[in-house]
């Protein structure tokens, strides 16, 4: 049976846009270089991740550590590379 006869309807793009959009969650932290804010958007449907962010201010490698829900982060930490 499909899906439209299922009662689901596929999601638009906008939709789409609306669901991810709501898993993203800004924060601030602070470069382990430079010592400047630096704003950051958090994917928050993933719940462990680390990754490399740039700072926007001294442009060196920032190691970044996730620990997260849906729509909430419940810890980050930046690090020298």
């Amino acid at each position: 049976m499909n899906e439209a006869r299922r009662g689901f309807k596929p999601l638009d793009a906008a939709a789409w846009a609306t669901l991810l959009w709501g898993m993203l969650e800004e924060t601030i932290v602070e470069c382990p270089y430079c010592g400047e804010p630096a704003a950051l958007d958090v994917d928050t449907s993933v719940a462990e991740q680390s990754y490399y962010e740039d700072c926007p201010v001294c442009c060196k490698p920032m190691e970044v550590f996730v620990r997260s829900r849906p729509g909430e982060i419940l810890s980050i930490s930046v690090s020298a590379d």
